[in-house]
Parts: structure tokens; C-alpha cells; sequence
């Protein structure tokens, strides 16, 4: 995240910790592997929900 940060790509509201918490968080294998049994898919299908999640806290582009 600092790298990101640095670089301007760190979405606001987030700061370095908050972005870190928040990617580290969702992205974790045991949280995707909740999330993608409470949805009914696979994990591989995961990425078409988070990126856009992922997106909203630091810019993918």
C-alpha cells in the first residue's frame, strides 16, 4: 500500500492503514472462500465482485 500510496493511487477517503485493513481484509482466503460459499460460486468467479470493491479504494488503472 505505501507503494500505491505514493503513487497517488489510493482512493480518498482511504489513508495507507485503512487501505491495507480493507484489502487485507476482503482479500484474505478465508474470507473469500466465506463470501463465495454464502454466494453459492466458485472462488474463481470472485473477481468479477471484488475488483470493483477493490476499485473503489485504490485506482486499478
Amino acid at each position: 500500500m505505501q507503494r500505491l500510496a505514493h503513487a497517488g493511487r489510493l482512493q480518498a477517503p482511504f489513508d495507507v492503514r485503512q487501505a491495507t485493513a480493507v484489502v487485507g481484509t476482503v482479500t484474505s482466503f478465508p474470507a473469500c472462500d466465506e463470501i463465495a460459499t454464502r454466494l453459492q460460486t466458485d472462488l474463481t468467479e470472485l473477481d468479477r465482485i471484488f475488483l470493483p470493491l477493490l476499485a473503489g479504494v485504490v485506482r486499478l488503472d
